[in-house]
């Protein structure tokens, strides 16, 4: 029997064609995030997933902050930002920080800034865009490791993420060995 260590790293040989492949096999849909795109060295990475959510709250809530989300993470994981669509969610610093933590990668709903530094590092950061626009009413993260949605996506803690050149896929956690078994 593998560890989840082990399943990882051997998703990461796979391209990730061969996994949608065995995904329409199964029967498994809705597992595609779409219209993102990655910035980074490597465009290569698998990693069980960790998720923060942001909004802005009408009121005042427990909040978390970027380095809260990134403190969560184990290294090898991915950090999935979601609720920010269209607006920046971080720069190179928190990027810097969070390859430094050893992510596998950060996808993001929302947009970067300071994009050449980003592009820069090892780490694969996949997000709308770039933009140097900050909003002054910016979102705030309200909840970490629940589920949430990315592109339409829904992405649980501990599914495993896997991305390429081609794009990213979500592999819902209580079906990675049959996705495994079928992609074998």
């Amino acid at each position: 029997m593998k560890t989840l260590k082990e399943k990882i790293e051997y998703l990461k040989s796979v391209e990730t064609g061969c996994i949608v492949d065995a995904f329409l096999k199964l029967g498994i849909d809705h597992y595609s995030i779409e219209s993102l795109k990655a910035f980074g060295q490597s465009r290569k990475f698998a990693g069980a997933a960790h998720t923060a959510f942001m909004e802005r709250p009408e009121r005042e809530v427990k909040s978390y902050s970027r380095f809260d989300s990134i403190d969560q993470c184990e290294a090898g994981d991915v950090l999935v930002t979601a609720g920010a669509s269209g607006r920046i969610v971080t720069g190179d610093m928190f990027a810097k920080y969070a390859e430094h933590a050893g992510l596998a990668a950060w996808i993001i709903e929302g947009k970067i800034r300071d994009s050449e530094g980003i592009d820069g590092l090892p780490m694969c950061t996949c997000c709308e865009g770039a933009s140097n626009y900050l909003w002054r009413h910016g979102t705030k993260i309200t909840a970490l490791d629940v589920p949430v949605k990315v592109c339409g996506t829904v992405i649980c803690p501990g599914d495993i993420l896997i991305g390429d050149s081609d794009g990213i896929l979500v592999i819902p956690k209580e079906r990675l060995d049959e996705g495994i078994h079928q992609v074998e």
